[in-house]
């Protein structure tokens, strides 16, 4: 009986710790842009991207969804997933059946200076051909994205925002 009931307490000082919701994960990309490099403001044309993947995406071979967003100034997309708080934010959604499982791309807009403004600029870079002509190619030819347009959206927050509306 005493052992049981130390198994029993265990089993309740434990479980409030285990998180039972399935979790996805959030990978790092880099690309070496090609149309980012020689800016005259001393940008990195080595960018980096996050992707959110659903949970589950590793063992299946199902192709999702796939949302692109783009972070505001003074903002990036590391900084985006750094506290674990969106990746939750997307896994409980999915796991209550709020949401269908999705890919979230971010990728990395910032700049040496104020920012990108999502535009090709022969001073800052060329943003619109990164993201049409490498940034978009280069994740879906790395990962199970449904390949049509009605399985892609686009997003962002502030200048994001303005990106978004620009891009699409």
């Amino acid at each position: 009986m005493h052992t049981f009931l130390l198994s029993l307490l265990g089993l309740v000082l434990i479980s409030p710790l285990t998180d039972p919701t399935p979790k996805g994960k959030v990978v790092r990309e880099h690309i070496n842009s090609v149309v980012l490099q020689n800016t005259k403001t001393g940008l990195d044309p080595q960018r980096s991207i996050s992707i959110y993947l659903p949970p589950g995406y590793d063992a299946s071979d199902k192709s999702y969804p796939v949302i692109y967003y783009f972070h505001g100034l003074f903002w990036d997309n590391e900084r985006m997933f750094e506290d674990g708080v969106v990746q939750k934010i997307f896994d409980e959604a999915i796991a209550a059946g709020t949401i269908d499982p999705f890919i979230l791309v971010a990728p990395n807009y910032s700049t040496p200076t104020v920012g990108s403004f999502f535009e090709n600029s022969s001073t800052s870079g060329r943003w619109i051909d990164f993201t049409m002509e490498e940034m978009i190619p280069f994740v879906e030819s790395r990962y199970r994205i449904l390949q049509n347009r009605d399985s892609r959206g686009i997003t962002g927050e502030l200048m994001g925002g303005y990106g978004a509306f620009k891009l699409a």
